[in-house]
Parts: C-alpha cells; sequence; structure tokens
C-alpha cells in the first residue's frame, strides 16, 4: 500500500475524531463527513476499529454520548454503495483494533447486521490466523461470554459436542448434555482458535481465560481440547491432564465427559486410565467406579493391556457386575494359548504381591482378588486342554493360593464364597458382638484408640478367620457410622476421630474406603472452627498427617481451610508437603492427580505464607504464655454463636499494654490468611468495644499494607500479593464500611494507582485498592456517588480502558463495579495517566 493510500485511508477515521460524537448526530452531518473523505474498505474499517475503540470514552465528549452506529452505516452504503462489508471486517486486522467491552462486539455485529439482515455474522473471518493477535483475542474472547441473542457460537462451524452423538448418549444423560450444547463455547473452531493463540504475545491472557473456563465450563473446555489433535502448544498439553484429573476424582458430570471422551478420543481416556493405575493400581476401584457409571466397562475390557484388565475385570466380578467366567471364557476363544499365559502371568504376580505383602515386605499396594475370582480362574483355566509343562504349572500355582488362602479348600467351589480380609459382608453375631464391646469399651475410655488400632492390625493379617472378620466388621461399622458422627456426645465423637486417623495412618483403610474416609474428614474440617465436627476432624487429621505428602490434591484443599492456622503440627505438615510438590514432579498416590511442576509451584506459592510480615521487628509488650495459648485457643474456637462470651472472656485477658501484641497476632496472624473470617473477628472487635483497641488493630493494618508494598517479593509473589489483597479487605471493612475516612496521611490509594502505572506493578496496586473501595457499598456516607469514592473510581475506569492492561486486573475492576451496582461504561475516566 502506498503512503498517500495509507494516508486517505486514515482520514474519515481522523475526521470523525476530531469532530466527536456530534458528527454521526444525524444523516445530514454524517453525510457532510463522508463527502470530503475516501470512502472504501480500508477507510471504513479503520473509521469501524476508531468507533469501537472510543465508543464510551472520546476525549472532550460529554458522559452519556456515543456513536450513532446506524447514521455511519447508512451514510458510508450512501457514499459508496459496492462496499463489501466482508472485506470490511477482514481489515479489522490492525494494531488499533481492540474490543474493551460486549459492547464493541455488539457495534461489530449491528454493522454486518445492518448490511447483510439475513446472513449469520462470518465469525470465521475471526477465527482464521491473523497478524494482529490482540484485537482477535479480544473479539474471541468477547464471543465466548457472548449473549445468544447477539451472536450464538453453539450454533457456528464444527461443535464441541456434535449432535449425532445424542442419540448415542443414554438417555439419563441428555438432558444434561444438551444443556452444555447450548452454551457459547460448543464451538470447536473458537476454540481451536483461542489455543492457537496461546504461543503468540497475548498468551498469559489466554492462560488467564482457560483458567476461568476450567472452573465455569470445565466439560465442554474438556471434550474440545481432546479433540484438537496434535497438542498445539504447552499449555494445551498441560491442560489436558488437569481437567482429566477433574473427572476423574469426581464432578457433577463425570459420567457424562468419560462418555463423550470415549466417543469422541479413547485413546485420550485410556492413557489417563493407564497412567492412573501405574501410579498406584489399587486406582483400579476409582476406575471401575467411573467406568460404570458412564456406562463403558465392557468397551475397556476388549482393550489390549493385560494387566490392567484383568484387574479390572476381577474386581467387576468381585462387585458382581460382571460374569467372569463367561468372559475368561471368551476371551480364550478368541485369543487363545496366550491368553491363558497372560492369566497365569497375573495370577503369578498377584501371588507374590500378597506372599511378599504377608512377609511384612514394603510392596506396591493393589487391590487382592476375592477367594471366588481365584477360584473362577483356576477352575477356567485348568478345563483347557494344556501340555504337561503348563498343566505342571498351573498345579504348582493353585498349591500357592491354597497355602496364602487356606480357606479356598473349606468349601467346594460352587458354594458360597469367603472374601479376603477387607470384603465388606454379612458377619456373625459373634464378631457383631465382639466389635459393638469392643467400640463401647473405646467409648468408656477402657481401652485407647492407640491400642484398638494395633488390636486391628494384627487381625487384619491373622490367620483366624474370625479376627479377619472382627478386623472387617469394625473398619466397615466405624464408616457406616459416619452419617449419625454429627449426633454423637463430643467425648465419643473425638474418640471415633482418633481411631478413624489411626486407621488412616497406620494403612489399615482399603482404597475402596479411603477415598470416602478422607472426604469424611475433609468434609469435618469444614464445619465452623470449635464446633464439635471441626474437632472430630481435627483429632482424626492430627494423627495421619504424616502421611498428607502422599495426596498433594488433598493437601492442597487442606491449605484452603483457615481453622487450620491454629494447629501448628497440622499446619507444618500441610507446608512440608506443599514445599515437597514446589520442588519436585511427585509421583502422586491415592487421590492425588500429577500436577505439573508449573501448577505445583503454582499451588505452592499460593499458599498462605505469612514470612514477609514477620519480618516486621516493631517489639511488643506480650502476655504470658499461658494467656497467649489461652487467647489463640480462644480464637480458634470463635464462632458466630459464642462471640460475645469469647469476647467477655478476652476482655479480662487484655491489658492496654498488651493491645499491640494482640493487634499483630490478629492482623498477621489470623486476618492476613483468614479472608473467610473477617466477619467473626470484625464482630469480635465490636463486641469487645475498646475503641482504642479497634484503632490499633487498624494501625497495625496499614503498618503491615505498607510492609508488603515495599517488599522486593511482592511484584513476583502471588502468595504476597493475596495477604496484602485480604488485608485490603479488612482495611476497608473496618474503615469504610463504618464510615470512617481512609486518610491520606496513612494511605493514598489514587497515588498508589498511579506510582503502580508508572512501576508497571498494577498487578499489586488495583486488586489492593478494589478490596478496599469493595466496603463502600456498605456504607451510607462512601457509597456512590460519594465524590472521594467517584474520583478513585474514575482512575480505575481510565485503567481499564488502558490498552494492554491484563485480563485478570480488569475482571478485578469489574467485580468491584459490579458490587457497587455501577456501570463502567457510564463513569468518566480520568486523564491522570495520559500526562505522565
Amino acid at each position: 500500500m502506498s503512503k498517500k493510500t495509507n494516508t486517505e485511508s486514515l482520514l474519515l477515521s481522523k475526521k470523525l475524531t476530531e469532530e466527536g460524537y456530534h458528527a454521526l448526530a444525524n444523516i445530514n452531518t454524517a453525510m457532510q463527513v463522508m463527502e470530503s473523505v475516501e470512502v472504501n474498505e480500508e477507510s471504513v474499517s479503520k473509521a469501524l476499529a476508531m468507533i469501537i475503540r472510543t465508543h464510551a470514552k472520546l476525549q472532550g465528549s460529554t458522559e452519556g454520548q456515543t456513536w450513532n452506529l446506524d447514521n455511519f452505516m447508512k451514510a458510508t452504503l450512501t457514499k459508496n454503495p459496492q462496499l463489501n462489508w466482508l472485506t470490511v471486517l477482514a481489515k479489522l486486522d490492525q494494531a488499533e483494533f481492540m474490543l474493551y467491552d460486549p459492547t464493541g462486539l455488539k457495534i461489530l455485529v449491528s454493522s454486518w447486521q445492518y448490511v447483510h439482515k439475513e446472513d449469520p455474522f462470518p465469525v470465521h473471518i475471526f477465527l482464521q490466523p491473523w497478524m494482529h493477535v490482540r484485537g482477535q483475542f479480544s473479539v474471541l474472547y468477547y464471543m465466548v461470554y457472548a449473549l445468544p441473542e447477539l451472536l450464538d457460537m453453539s450454533q457456528t462451524g464444527r461443535r464441541v459436542i456434535p449432535e449425532e452423538l445424542m442419540p448415542v448418549l443414554p438417555v439419563s444423560m441428555r438432558q444434561a448434555a444438551t444443556q452444555l450444547a447450548s452454551q457459547q463455547l460448543n464451538c470447536l473452531s473458537l476454540l481451536e482458535a483461542i489455543m492457537d493463540l496461546a504461543g503468540t504475545v497475548v498468551s498469559e491472557d489466554v492462560k488467564v481465560l482457560m483458567d476461568r473456563l476450567a472452573i465455569q465450563a470445565p466439560e465442554l473446555l474438556m471434550i474440545g481440547l481432546a479433540q484438537i489433535q496434535p497438542m498445539k502448544n504447552e499449555l494445551h498439553r498441560t491442560l489436558l491432564p488437569k481437567l482429566l484429573n477433574i473427572f476423574f476424582i469426581g464432578h457433577v458430570n463425570s459420567a457424562l465427559v468419560i462418555r463423550l471422551l470415549w466417543h469422541v478420543q479413547p485413546h485420550l481416556l485410556l492413557e489417563g486410565f493407564f497412567d492412573m493405575y501405574k501410579k498406584d493400581p489399587t486406582c483400579i476401584s476409582r476406575i471401575l467406579d467411573i467406568a460404570q457409571e458412564a456406562k463403558i466397562v465392557v468397551h475397556i475390557l476388549k482393550t489390549d493391556v493385560p494387566f490392567f484388565t484383568l484387574d479390572l475385570a476381577s474386581l467387576a466380578a468381585r462387585r458382581q457386575n460382571l460374569n467372569l467366567e463367561k468372559w475368561l471364557m471368551e476371551r480364550l476363544v478368541k485369543d487363545g494359548f496366550a491368553f491363558f499365559g497372560t492369566c497365569v502371568d497375573f495370577l503369578e504376580k498377584k501371588c507374590a504381591i500378597e506372599m511378599a505383602r504377608q512377609s511384612g515386605a514394603n510392596v506396591i499396594p493393589t487391590l487382592q482378588l476375592s477367594m471366588e475370582v481365584i477360584r473362577i480362574f483356576f477352575r477356567v483355566l485348568s478345563e483347557r486342554p494344556l501340555p504337561p509343562a503348563e498343566t505342571a504349572k498351573l498345579t504348582k500355582l493353585s498349591q500357592l493360593y491354597t497355602q496364602l488362602y487356606p480357606q479356598l479348600n473349606d468349601r467346594p467351589t460352587n458354594e458360597v464364597k469367603i472374601d479376603p480380609p477387607e470384603t465388606e459382608g454379612h458377619y456373625s453375631d459373634e464378631v457383631e458382638e465382639m466389635v459393638r464391646l469392643y467400640f463401647e469399651r473405646l467409648y468408656t475410655k477402657d481401652i485407647s484408640a492407640s491400642r484398638f488400632a494395633s488390636v486391628l492390625k494384627a487381625c487384619r493379617t491373622s490367620n483366624d478367620q474370625r479376627q479377619v472378620n472382627f478386623f472387617s466388621c469394625t473398619t466397615h461399622t466405624l464408616l457406616d457410622e459416619a452419617r449419625f458422627f454429627s449426633q454423637y456426645p463430643e467425648n465419643e465423637l473425638m474418640a471415633a476421630g482418633e481411631l478413624l486417623g489411626l486407621l488412616i495412618d497406620q494403612h489399615l483403610i482399603s482404597f475402596a474406603q479411603l477415598r470416602v474416609t478422607l472426604k469424611l474428614v475433609l468434609d469435618a474440617l469444614k464445619h465452623p472452627v470449635g464446633s464439635k465436627m471441626f474437632n472430630f476432624g481435627i483429632q482424626a487429621l492430627l494423627q495421619f498427617r504424616s502421611r498428607l505428602h502422599e495426596w498433594p490434591q488433598y493437601t492442597l484443599l487442606l491449605s484452603k481451610i483457615e481453622g487450620l492456622r491454629g494447629y501448628p503440627a497440622i499446619v507444618e505438615s500441610i507446608a512440608t508437603t506443599l514445599k515437597q510438590l514446589a520442588q519436585k514432579d511427585p509421583e502422586d498416590k491415592t487421590m492425588s492427580p500429577k500436577l505439573s511442576e508449573t501448577t505445583a509451584e503454582r499451588s505452592a506459592e499460593a499458599a498462605p505464607n505469612v514470612t514477609t510480615l514477620l519480618k516486621n521487628t516493631h517489639q511488643y509488650e506480650t502476655p504470658a504464655d499461658k494467656i497467649q495459648e489461652r487467647i489463640s485457643f480462644l480464637i480458634n474456637n470463635l464462632s458466630a454463636s459464642n462471640t460475645k462470651s469469647k469476647a467477655t472472656e478476652l476482655k479480662q485477658m487484655l491489658q492496654t499494654s498488651t493491645w499491640g501484641w494482640f493487634s499483630h497476632y490478629l492482623v498477621v496472624r489470623r486476618v492476613s490468611i483468614e479472608p473467610n473470617n473477617h466477619e467473626l473477628y470484625a464482630g469480635l472487635l465490636d463486641e469487645l468495644a475498646l475503641t482504642g483497641l479497634t484503632e490499633t488493630v487498624v494501625e497495625e493494618t496499614y503498618t503491615n499494607i505498607h510492609l508488603l508494598l515495599r517488599s522486593d517479593s511482592i511484584a513476583h509473589s502471588s502468595s504476597d500479593r493475596n495477604l496484602l489483597k485480604n488485608l485490603g479487605t479488612w482495611l476497608g471493612r473496618l474503615t469504610l464500611a463504618k464510615n470512617k475516612p481512609i486518610r491520606h496521611k496513612d494511605i493514598s490509594l489514587k497515588d498508589l494507582l498511579v506510582s503502580a502505572y508508572e512501576k508497571q506493578q498494577l498487578v499489586v496496586a488495583i486488586p489492593l485498592v478494589c478490596k478496599v473501595l469493595q466496603h463502600t457499598a456498605h456504607s451510607k456516607i462512601f457509597k456512590p456517588p460519594n465524590p472521594w469514592l467517584m474520583s478513585h473510581l474514575k482512575v480505575l475506569a481510565e485503567l481499564y480502558w488502558t490498552e494492554g492492561l491484563k485480563l485478570n486486573l480488569k475482571f478485578e475492576i469489574e467485580l468491584l463495579f459490579k458490587g457497587l451496582h455501577l456501570d463502567l461504561n457510564e463513569i468518566e475516566p480520568t486523564n491522570v495517566l495520559n500526562k505522565l
């Protein structure tokens, strides 16, 4: 393109900008603009980009004004009826083009509909490769979140959930599948176009969007990314296993997603199962659960992964979900002697593992074969005509199994089966009475939980079947009673918690039960701090905390429970596990999907860490150790129902001279890492009604905010930034929400934003300011349209419309405005940053 042509193409955009919104106020003024400039696809495209860019913030305009798109369209088409609007849209691939809000997409679509009323919007233009990817990504982003009335992406191009799959899904899954298929992300081409941009300059924005979609629409993201082959980039490779783990661990739509994956990318699903099984063979129980729910067990059993399929078939038979005898015979007919050899190898390995386990050796845990499954294997295999050497081999193997399980000889094979120790079943009256007596002794403190666990450990490996049944019946009873734990007296509940934790710690809970047991403890810890269920969870967790390193994902969930902060031993175990997770790529165990190094580092980095705040060397007068411990216990057990009584007790322990110590303890050890308990702590201060103490707490909050802002690590440490956000939330609650001002000498939020813009540290300042200001919604004085608040919001608006602001920071600003019931488009931005 010549320099002259390029200049001419800019004239229309330039003239509109100079004359402002008035230029399109009516058709006459619009035509006057068109008369003096060249109107072609290039110039119209640049003008359209300018209209989209400035529709809410044209310099010199008054609030509420905008461009009249209809007049623009009518005038351009009058001046040049031959305009090709497809070309106009294609030429938006320019440095000046960017969507900043949903209105920008609406302008795009409306311009097309003005010309082509009946034709669908040409989405394909924005899905093909662009030179200026920032503008392209902005369009794709707003397409994901577009209202279907404006642009229905689910009906565009290739679909993530193809229509032809609906009839083959089980009836029970079709409603959920139909609902997912109506979402905007049900457009495979859209997803593929976004993923293509992960290797460009907008990679960080793509990652933020993908993280968001992994929470909002994990089903479509999983199924869509699975179909995009080969892998596009590192983000694609990282996301797939992460998403797969979501549905392996358990999700409301796990069955549907697994079923759809089986249809669209079965190899990916099988690889996920094999990896899971390879890391921990006892995961076969979870794999069977998933496969049964998705109704694909029969299909998986046809795969050629011998040990895996035989283990899966054995467990399915044990659960009475598969006719093992029929299945084995069919496989022998199909695969002949090769399958016979595979079965013998399987039985030999299972036998070797069990013999090693019974001798006390450290072995890879696997699920034991039930007696009936063992009998079926030998019965089916022995009925085959075999060479003498193979017959001798099978006989010898049968003898080894009989030595391992003498009960195999107890009954003919057509009688009732006897399962190995962990099999749940019906127990004799004698065994059930023995179990009842032992629990009675536990609850009356006649026997300790540790002694009870030792008895169970001995029974589990006993040769006496009654003792084996006693072990099995006890664990079954304890877990069966879990649904009634909330009704237990506290003393009995604490004893049950200790026993349960010891059973987990000593590997006495089978894998099939372990997932349920760990979730039981996790759910208990989500109860209010100090409640008996919370204390039950603490009692259990204290016993098995040394095993947390085996379950990184579980530990991450625990690290988010603020109530655990008062238990140093637990905090230390969690921190140790997270450090290990950050340092290496662990071989995860039960319930622990593998995390990539990046994920692990991010998770450990995000874990609460008050090291920076503890660097504050200010000396406080501290109360006696006993009083410190009592205060810590009191705060641990604080709840909405006991705030008044706790405040009365706390007031008696606190002296004016120790207010500084208490403020530091509350702000650093509690508030900074427990955002969910802010309301409780603020309520406690209100109940104490000590004005001087509250002021000391506010001062301590300012001190620690400034400490973090001056920290060398704040720009690159998400952990420190999380602390800062929590302190910002707390500051707003204690000041603005209570109609108390934030004085300029304490902290100038506006100056902080401007300074951060200059230093390129908006990632620090914007979240802090937004968290502080969100509490103006609850203020009588500082809520909109308070001038002090509005002056800050206008700076935030200018930052929001600033080109290149990261999406996650835009989200922070959007959330603030939404909470204040304000429209960003209606707030006139300042011009402070442009003057810098």
